[in-house]
């Protein structure tokens, strides 16, 4: 913000749908003080920040006061330069920077500001990557422990009945535990089926991704 001139600025990452900014970083504002009626500081279909989603360029604002697309945003804003981040040609993130005092923002701020959002955006991805990975592996760790337990319950009931087998001294006893016998391996049977199912899923879906 310093090398810029700038009085205030964020990075918002796009989420959801239908799509709105979530505000990670932010400098300058008053959180309390929204021009807009909406109480949205950059609403994504309105304003000049939904011309840069549209344009995919940047685009610097000299006089916000005479821009019928302005939404207020900053108190006495003068000027304003809003940057797309993008990611797979796709606009993920917006850089927004504006002052309130002079001097204005200028043209020749552009390269500059562009060169650091394409970095900003790459750091953008890479955190959204770690945190995919994470929770994919959060995922896994919760398969394997309900796996654990599910398989748990049947084998303790299939040992037993194993270990009894030989002891029993009736005709009858020896069928229940075959019985038995049989029922847990149905059971670990169709969980160890469930299990190969959902691991050949997991890696189509990884190789459609890829």
């Amino acid at each position: 913000m310093e090398n810029s001139g700038a009085t205030a600025g964020l990075i918002g990452v796009i989420v959801d749908e239908p799509p709105r900014l979530n505000v990670v970083v932010s400098v300058g504002y008053d959180e309390h003080w929204v021009g807009d009626d909406s109480g949205e500081r950059f609403p994504l279909d309105r304003g000049i920040v939904s011309r840069v989603l549209r344009t995919r360029q940047a685009e610097l604002v000299p006089d916000v006061r005479i821009d019928p697309n302005y939404i207020p945003s900053l108190r006495g804003a003068l000027s304003q330069i809003t940057l797309p981040m993008l990611a797979g040609g796709e606009v993920t993130a917006l850089l927004v920077l504006e002052t309130n005092r002079e001097p204005r923002l200028r043209l020749a701020d552009v390269p500059f500001l562009q060169r650091l959002a394409e970095h900003a955006s790459i750091a953008i991805v890479n955190a959204q990557l770690y945190d995919e990975l994470n929770r994919a592996n959060q995922s896994k760790s919760e398969f394997v422990s309900f796996v654990a337990h599910e398989l748990k319950n049947p084998l303790t009931s299939l040992r037993s009945a194993v270990e009894t087998l030989p002891l029993a001294k009736t005709e009858e006893s020896k069928a229940r535990l075959t019985a038995i016998i049989q029922h847990d391996v149905r059971r670990l049977n169709r969980l160890i089926t469930d299990i190969s199912d959902a691991s050949r899923l997991d890696a189509e879906l990884a190789r459609q991704d890829a």
